[in-house]
């Protein structure tokens, strides 16, 4: 069995060392759907984890993201446009999609882990994050 639970963010990102027009300064509203799969359905009683705590989490590490500027903290151009964009924050890789799934998909395991402990028992995190409605990557964790 799995449990799914969605959210969103709108953020301003620009793709360091990117040949083309995402290379300049752009935004998104981020979609980002998180997938958990079930230990053992009979230690649960029927009720494995209740949506609205699950989505209360995932709403404040989303609030992190939401209108920032997701900019390259490696990038002295970023970093200089970070200066007047308003509210920035400083990532230590280029502000891919797939970096930033990565990134997301590591806050929830340690929030979740620490939150819900033995309520919310799960064999696997997966992470979908949606630039667009057509467009978005998936991580859960394994190599390669």
């Amino acid at each position: 069995m799995r449990i799914s639970i969605k959210g969103h963010f709108d953020a301003a990102h620009m793709l360091s060392g990117y040949d083309g027009a995402c290379a300049n300064l752009h935004g998104h509203r981020w979609n980002v759907k998180v997938v958990l799969n079930q230990i053992d359905p009979a230690l649960t009683n029927g009720i494995w984890v209740d949506f609205k705590d699950l989505k209360r989490e995932l709403d404040q590490i989303l609030k992190v993201y939401d209108h920032k500027f997701l900019c390259n903290s490696n990038d002295p151009v970023q970093v200089e446009i970070s200066k007047n964009a308003g509210a920035s924050l400083m990532l230590d890789v280029n502000t891919s999609a797939e970096n930033i799934v990565k990134l997301i998909w590591d806050d929830i395991r340690i929030e979740f882990n620490q939150v819900f402990k033995d309520k919310c028992l799960y064999t696997q995190l997966a992470v979908y994050l949606y630039e667009t409605p057509d467009n978005g990557v998936a991580y859960d964790g394994s190599q390669g």
